[in-house]
């Protein structure tokens, strides 16, 4: 008697790669695996697209090397890095195929060439507060760092007694708790304590190198945990004025001073290692000129360096050099000049960069006016070669505040890491004699254009009340030249990411059970590896961008949003000129920064301080001087200059400054108030004098996010709070309100930002936060933001701030428990079973193509993942699937979506140009241009209850010359008993459109199958549409029909 017949059913088009569940427990009919595939249209699976080079790969040349990309509108935003290290933003329009434009290939500036803009060079940028544990009677003036293997040593100068002694505190790098503190590893002497400490290579063990406790002796200390290992002096007196300096060459410590001959110079090393310092080597007495006022060795390119370069200013013969040779320490290149009339500055410092002899040198020049101290840069294309052109202002009303920083060279460092950066400190100034309110650190990197040194902003640090540099009854205590500068640490893992130590203005000592800790120091961090970025926020048609400070595209270029500090007003002179106010008069002034973008939105600074000025019996002029100080990428801006009216208390705008204000002005801008009283009270009053908030901007943003009313942001100062922009509803510019954060200060620090709905969540490592409600209005009032909350879901929050991707069903990320979802409603539900698998690789980019419903993500070694969304009767529903591209165009790199185009800019493995652009080929089914794509889709494994397996369909339609090779297993057993492929010519034909392949098992006895289906090309091809798999059973007697459930 034949046996009774049934078919199982399976559509194609539900269900999705699954890794979590265990195949022989699938539902019914459920894939195991999804490969390479696509769903233009429910129940359909079909191939995905190809992924090509872009056309611009013919002009990639003059491109350079494509490292982070952006969408936005109809516009890409590349960043892009030069073989000289000059890092720059391109914008690049599109093609009718959707290919970028090379024609469209500009500077997102169109800067000048001298003027050309290369920030922001730095992806990520933070802070770490440190409570330093000490033994010190007083605050910490000058501090050094240095990063072992597993521990930091902090080298500090106390600095209650003016003979001053120097101590150190070992702490732990991961968790900062403190292993050792010795206030007094160098004894109290006479005068401010010069130090640096370095870190033994491949150890825990630390040198410092300091003015010892002998006059005008260098004193060297070798210390671990273990205390202090070893103990010596270089016994050569090189006088009160501290003229010597130190690096450190691999494990070779050099130090080089002025003898007490006071016309030689001395160089000496120690060959160090973890428990001795060694014996010492001296040069011979090198003649000098004439008697060194400043000594600086110039930081090593890397420890391969065999030359070391000595900078000398002398009082007569302006700055000048020596080089000596490593191993003898006997001169190379005699004493020669760099400049000649430049012999007056403080701080001097240098690096050797790139591939010859080349180095840079920086330097203050002196000026009894400490507001008026300019940082200057001279750069030197060879060792014995005069400077290289003028020597350039960088900064103004400056100082220095780290020596240069210059990472090791070789083939897997990026370039722009082996170019130096150095810290710079802003001298807030606010009137003829007080000291402004905006005090900072700002890191500055010096970039070759192929003609000369351009000197950036990449990062600011510190801006703000705190910052101002600690006192010494009462004056201000900046670096003298006696202090030195603290070091870049050269040896942190990995060469990308650097750190220097700095001093806070407030600092206290803590005293926790007998132990003291003082508070204030802290370690300024930042990485040049384009991988260690955030996501930038879309906010009114243009991008904010998160990193060392924050940087707008507004569609055609790049600039700093809003500006990085206040104005300030220097002076205001009174005259009898052409004016019209009144004589002996009192006013107020007050001066405000103006900047209007491509995109409409007008940008102002905070207003500067108040300044009164006064006129006199025949004054008829006020003309306030408005000081330039840190560096703008912006090519013009205006000044607003507001003032009262004679002994009045309302400020008015007086003058409008327009576009005149040049970038990097070498002096203070003049701006002159004529206009009469009855006049001035006619104009606009000062908005903050009627209650309206100080525009403000965040130091070194590390997440932000954007809801089209408001904008959040976490500040690299402050990682456990978040800080709110004012309304975004009208034509101002984005800028932020100050002291109205909301902190989250359990469970670590705040990584990334992101909506869901109408509420915010704030994202931590190991816990999300959800808030919801508004921000304050413009006066600080009204603020309906509220706390943000730990959500329920214990132990999920964000793994990679780059996976996270907004979608029709909420907002995804990978957490460290594999992805989920935050909904509209707040809720947190995981969907990542499909791709357990992968749950501990890092994403390194991912993108949402909302015309087709689906997010893709890239994995650092590993490969694209998709998440496809699908509106059913039940909702929306997700499945995932694996393109598996051996060879990925993408593997490193960034995904942006331009007019529903797919766009990568990435590494492609054994690619001699591995930074180009891709492009997803819409209607094309190859990689790479050559190779095909093939699909593949693998079931878990079928229970049909011991009954005979008649046959096998496989449904579709073909558009393409293909074969599919179907396998198949029986019993649980992962053994491919059957294994034919079928030509698309044999496929039976269903209708006009379909086809058919059908399979007649010679094994029909079976309890479980599995079946594999593989297309097979030679060529690239579209292949086929599938749409369901179709299995044919003969039910045995004594068994009941299968279920609709178990039919699927």
């Amino acid at each position: 008697m034949p046996l009774p017949k049934q078919d199982l059913t399976f559509s194609f088009g539900f269900g999705g790669t699954e890794q979590k569940t265990d195949e022989k427990v699938l539902p019914l009919g459920s894939p195991k695996e999804l490969a390479n595939i696509r769903s233009p249209r429910t129940g359909v699976i079909a191939k995905r697209y190809g992924i090509e080079p872009a056309t611009t790969d013919t002009v990639d040349g003059s491109i350079g090397e494509l490292k982070r990309i952006m969408g936005i509108g109809q516009k890409l935003l590349a960043t892009t890095l030069s073989a000289t290290g000059v890092r720059n933003w391109k914008t690049l329009g599109l093609a009718s195929n959707g290919d970028p434009l090379a024609s469209s290939l500009i500077d997102a500036g169109e800067l000048d060439p001298d003027e050309k803009v290369t920030q922001p060079a730095v992806p990520r940028a933070w802070v770490d507060d440190q409570g330093i544990g000490v033994d010190a009677s007083g605050l910490v003036f000058v501090v050094d760092m240095a990063i072992g293997q597993s521990q930091t040593c902090y080298a500090y100068e106390d600095g209650d007694a003016a003979s001053g002694k120097v101590g150190v505190s070992i702490v732990d790098s991961k968790t900062g708790a403190v292993l050792y503190k010795n206030s007094q590893v160098v004894a109290a002497g006479t005068g401010a304590r010069k130090h640096y400490v370095y870190a033994v290579p491949s150890s825990n063990t630390f040198v410092v190198v300091a003015t010892g406790y002998l006059l005008g002796a260098v004193s060297v200390r070798l210390v671990s945990t273990a205390g202090v290992l070893a103990t010596t002096d270089v016994d050569v007196l090189i006088n009160a004025n501290h003229a010597w300096d130190a690096t450190m060459i691999g494990n070779t410590l050099i130090i080089a001073y002025r003898t007490a001959a006071a016309t030689t110079l001395g160089v000496s090393k120690y060959t160090v290692t973890s428990t001795s310092l060694g014996s010492v080597s001296t040069s011979a007495a090198i003649a000098m000129f004439a008697g060194p006022v400043n000594v600086a060795v110039a930081e090593p390119r890397s420890d391969a360096d065999t030359t070391v370069v000595i900078l000398i200013n002398e009082a007569s013969f302006g700055l000048t050099g020596v080089s000596v040779t490593l191993s003898s320490l006997a001169v190379s290149t005699a004493q020669w000049v760099i400049n000649a009339t430049i012999r007056t500055m403080n701080h001097l410092t240098g690096a050797r960069h790139g591939s010859g002899t080349a180095f840079v040198v920086i330097f203050e020049l002196a000026n009894a006016t400490d507001y008026l101290v300019n940082i200057m840069c001279a750069t030197v294309a060879s060792i014995g070669a005069a400077a290289t052109g003028t020597v350039k202002t960088i900064a103004y009303g400056s100082y220095l505040c780290s020596k240069p920083r210059l990472a090791a060279q070789g083939s897997t460092v990026p370039i722009m890491a082996q170019l130096p950066f150095f810290l710079v400190g802003h001298l807030s100034k606010s009137g003829s004699s007080a000291y402004g309110n905006q005090h900072g650190r700002f890191l500055f990197a010096l970039k070759d254009t192929g003609t000369a040194f351009t000197a950036d902003v990449v990062a600011s640090f510190l801006v703000g009340d705190a910052d101002l540099p600690p006192t010494v009854a009462g004056a201000l205590c900046l670096p003298s030249i006696a202090a030195g500068l603290p070091n870049p640490d050269r040896y942190l893992s990995p060469v990308t990411e650097f750190s220097c130590a700095q001093v806070r203005a407030q600092q206290r000592i803590v005293d926790e059970g007998g132990s003291k800790a003082i508070e204030g120091v802290c370690a300024l961090r930042f990485s040049v590896d384009e991988k260690d970025r955030h996501a930038a926020a879309e906010d009114k048609g243009t991008l904010l961008i998160p990193g060392g400070f924050l940087s707008l595209f507004d569609g055609s270029r790049v600039t700093e949003n809003g500006f990085l500090l206040k104005p300030e007003i220097v002076n205001v002179v009174a005259s009898n000129g052409s004016g019209s106010l009144p004589n002996n008069g009192t006013f107020v002034v007050v001066c405000v920064f103006v900047y209007v973008d491509g995109a409409g939105q007008v940008h102002r600074s905070g207003p500067s301080e108040p300044y009164t000025a006064t006129t006199g019996a025949t004054d008829d002029t006020l003309t306030a001087h408005i000081r330039a100080h840190i560096p703008t990428t912006k090519r013009l801006f205006s000044i607003e200059t507001y003032r009262t009216e004679d002994a009045g208390t309302i400020l008015y705008l007086a003058d409008h400054y327009a576009n005149g204000a040049s970038r990097n002005a070498s002096s203070p801008y003049q701006v002159e108030l004529t206009g009469t009283d009855a006049t001035l009270i006619e104009s606009t009053p000062l908005g903050q004098q009627s209650g309206i908030l100080s525009n403000e901007q965040p130091t070194c943003p590390i997440a932000i996010e954007a809801n089209g009313r408001r904008v959040l942001v976490v500040s690299g100062g402050n990682r456990h709070a978040v800080m709110q922009s004012k309304d975004r509803l009208s034509l101002e510019g984005c800028s932020f309100i100050a002291r109205q954060d909301r902190r989250i200060a359990n469970h670590g620090e705040i990584v990334a930002l992101t909506t869901a709905g109408e509420r915010w969540a704030a994202l931590k490592k190991n816990r999300a936060f959800i808030a919801s409600g508004d921000g304050a209005d413009d006066l600080g009032q009204g603020d309906t933001l509220s706390e943000f909350e730990a959500h329920p879901n214990v132990g999920v929050g964000c793994a990679d701030p780059r996976s996270i991707v907004k979608t029709s069903i909420g907002t995804v990320l990978r957490s460290e428990n594999g992805f989920h979802v935050i909904d509209p409603g707040g809720g947190i539900t995981f969907i990542g079973s499909g791709v357990e698998d992968f749950k501990d690789f890092t994403v390194r980019s991912s993108a949402y193509i909302a015309k087709r419903n689906e997010a893709i993500f890239l994995l650092q070694d590993g490969p694209r993942l998709v998440l496809s969304l699908h509106q059913t009767d039940q909702g929306v529903q997700h499945r995932w699937s694996i393109d598996d591209e051996d060879d990925s165009a993408e593997a490193y790199g960034d995904l942006a979506v331009v007019d529903g185009l797919l766009y990568a800019a990435g590494e492609k493995r054994g690619d001699t140009n591995p930074y180009s652009l891709h492009v997803e080929d819409i209607g094309g089914y190859r990689d790479q241009g050559t190779l095909p794509i093939e699909m593949r889709v693998t079931t878990g494994w079928i229970d049909i209850d011991r009954n005979r397996l008649r046959f096998v369909k496989i449904f579709g339609e073909s558009f393409g010359v293909h074969s599919l090779r179907v396998r198949m297993a029986y019993g649980n057993r992962d053994e491919w008993k059957y294994d034919k492929t079928f030509a698309s010519s044999e496929a039976t034909r269903e209708d006009t459109d379909g086809y058919r392949i059908e399979i007649r098992p010679k094994r029909q006895k079976v309890r479980t199958v599995k079946i594999e289906i593989t297309e097979v090309l030679t060529e690239p091809s579209r292949g086929p549409e599938l749409t369901k798999l179709v299995l044919g059973l003969g039910m045995k007697g004594g068994t009941k029909p299968l279920s609709g459930a178990r039919r699927k």
